[in-house]
């Protein structure tokens, strides 16, 4: 079962910034699931100490779904930043690119004898 799934199976909410629900967490930018992906590492550090020895509490095994949810969060937003920064820098060197063809039809258009640009008139 994906941590999705036990999410909803389990009823999981969240306490951070007035956040209930997954969706609502999903709604939060990436700085703001970093500090509460933060939030949560510290709780299970103190919690994982505080059972050092002992089975996983429930409250542990609630917190670490909670991190474990915001850290693929983080991921996913992240990687569509990075999509979107990629389609921006393909996009400017597309136009980069045309613009030098542009420059280079123009200059083989001065280079054409009289003759060929009488004929390229007369063929518009």
């Amino acid at each position: 079962m994906n941590i999705y799934e036990k999410a909803v199976k389990e009823g999981l909410t969240f306490n951070y910034l007035g956040v209930k629900t997954l969706q609502e967490l999903q709604s939060l930018g990436i700085q703001e699931l970093k500090k509460y992906a933060t939030t949560l590492h510290k709780g299970l550090k103190e919690l994982k100490e505080e059972t050092l020895f002992e089975r996983m509490s429930n409250e542990e095994e609630t917190t670490q779904l909670q991190f474990d949810i915001t850290m693929d969060l983080i991921k996913y937003k992240q990687e569509g930043l990075d999509y979107i920064k990629l389609q921006a820098s393909k996009s400017q060197e597309k136009q980069e690119l045309l613009a030098i063809l542009h420059t280079k039809q123009k200059e083989q258009l001065h280079e054409l004898s009289e003759e060929e640009l009488k004929a390229k008139i007369a063929a518009l």
